[in-house]
This record gives C-alpha cells, structure tokens and sequence, in this order.
C-alpha cells in the first residue's frame, strides 16, 4: 500500500542560482528631442512617440492601424528623434549588449562614444537584435539613440542585456552586483525585476534511506522541473505539485529549474489593473487610473520554500 508522507523540514535559503540567459534592464523611458530643439523629461517610449506623431502631423499607432506590411509607398524622412537614457550603477559592467530592433537604423552613442550598430545576435525574438556595448562605469551613464523618423518608424522598448542585477526604485531602477544566491521568494525585487528566462535552484538534500518526495506550496512559474544528481529533470506542473525522488540515503544534489516567462520583460508593466483579462494593443497605452510609472510586476519564482516529505511505515 501507499506509504504516508509527513514532513521531514524544509530547504533553506538563499541557495546558489544559475540564470539560463543574460538578466535584463528594461530600457523604456528616456528624456527626448526633435530635430534638435529643446531636451523634453524623461517619458515612456510609446508615448513619445505618440508625441513625435502629433508634432509631425503622422497618424498616431494603435490597435486599429494597418499592419506595417502592407504599406510598400515611399516613407520620406519627417525629422529627427534622439532619445537619451541615463543608465545607473552601483558597479562596473562589462560584456553588456543593447537590444533592440532594426539596430542599424538608429545611431548609438554610450558616454559620449559612437557604439557600432554590428549585429551580434538576437534576445527571445529574432526580429529583436544585439550590439555589443563598451564598459558601463560605476554611477551615471548616458545613452544616445537617434533615428530618422518616417511614418513607418517604429520607437519600441529596448533592454540591456548583461551579467548584473538590477534593483527597481519606482519608475528608475539601479544595476548591482550580478545574482548567484536567491532566497526563496518573490526573486522580482531581488535583482530579476525584468528577468524573462530560467532560473535554477542549486540545493542539496540529505536521505536515510527512505522514499523521499518534494513538495512546492506556492510558486509563480508555468513550469518546474527537479532533477536529482544531475539524472533528467522531473516536471512538476499540476497539483498537488509534488515529485517523487525515490530511496535517497546521504546527501544528493537537487537541482529545481523554475521556468520563466516574459510577462516582466514585453508585458504591459505600466497598466495597474491586476485583473486585466484582455491584453491588446491598448494595455501598453493605458490612461488616467489605469496608468503608472512605476513598474507593475508579476511576482516570480519559489515563493515559499520546498517542503522535504519523507516516507512513514
């Protein structure tokens, strides 16, 4: 018959991390400019370019606008969009990349020094491309885009990519020393506020013998997956959320990889309606309540900590 499970403790925390793609700076408010006049403040990407649009006499974007497509007549240049993000850091990052789309549309400059628009890569999309950055110096740092802007431009978000944390304070946010420890929790406001890949949980548990199982009580992922001593990872995505690990005696290496998704990174992380049911085009634009600067994240990851149940009788 079944044997019965009872409690036997539970993994303690912080445990080392592996991250499975570069963490993530969201790069989606910077001070901005038109043809070279005045210096606006700092705002959100969509919304200057629904100002660029206004000043330019060019129909707005949205929801009900032809798909780029199936526009194939000449788009003259209307002016010139510079945008300037300031970049701040508690360390010295180095290997970063910038991504974004079309990079070699836009004229890059970090601290006041050209970047090449060479393609390195792609981030999650390959329409979303890479160009490798110089060093990004400890304090203040200052990003330049410029494009010719047309009526087919399009100003999206952008993301620094790198081997950092970042640490969210309101509407801005700060890169710190990279993660390799998580407690367990909510890892948004523990350096991965935008991350939008896998974490793995390196943990170790000790058996005496007996049948051992894992027990998640709480987690925001679509998906776990545990794997004991390096053998094939188990899923773990349907109540009662538990994994058998077999006979364990001594101590083993138990490794949990909580599976991310991209709702921090591309998602509508401005709109304060936490029940939001239709994401469409018109979340990313939201107005008056239903609008903050201040990042709206999901939380993410073990909330709570595996609970070790061992075998009775």
């Amino acid at each position: 018959r079944e044997p019965r499970f009872v409690e036997r403790g539970r993994i303690n925390g912080p445990v080392p991390v592996t991250l499975s793609e570069p963490n993530v700076l969201l790069l989606d408010q910077a001070g901005w400019r038109l043809d070279g006049g005045e210096w606006q403040p700092a705002e959100e990407l969509l919304r200057i370019d629904n100002a660029v649009r206004e000043q330019l006499n060019l129909t707005p974007r949205g929801g009900k606008m032809a798909q780029p497509w199936t526009d194939s007549a000449e788009a003259p240049i209307a002016g010139q969009l510079e945008l300037k993000f300031t970049i701040r850091s508690g360390v010295e990052i180095t290997g970063a990349s910038l991504s974004l789309e079309n990079p070699a549309d836009w004229s890059i400059e970090l601290n006041n020094t050209p970047v090449p628009s060479h393609d390195t890569g792609w981030f999650v999309d390959e329409a979303i491309r890479t160009v490798s950055l110089p060093n990004i110096a400890a304090g203040d740092n200052e990003l330049r885009l410029a494009i010719d802007f047309t009526r087919k431009t399009n100003v999206e978000w952008c993301y620094l990519l790198g081997h950092f944390g970042v640490a969210v304070e309101g509407r801005s946010a700060l890169l710190t020393s990279p993660i390799t420890h998580l407690p367990f929790g909510d890892w948004t406001p523990q350096g991965l506020p935008f991350y939008a890949g896998n974490v793995t949980y390196h943990c170790n548990i000790v058996g005496d013998g007996k049948a051992i199982r894992l027990a998640f009580p709480k987690f925001k992922n679509p998906l776990l997956k545990v794997s004991v001593d390096g053998a094939p990872g188990r899923p773990v995505a349907f109540a009662p959320f538990e994994v058998d690990l077999g006979l364990l005696e001594g101590e083993h290496a138990v490794d949990i990889t909580a599976f991310g998704n991209r709702i921090n990174a591309f998602g509508p992380v401005h709109h304060t309606n936490d029940a939001l049911t239709w994401v469409g085009p018109a979340a990313w634009r939201s107005t008056d309540g239903n609008w903050a600067y201040e990042y709206q994240l999901k939380k993410m990851g073990l909330l709570a900590a595996p609970i070790i149940l061992a075998a009775q009788g």
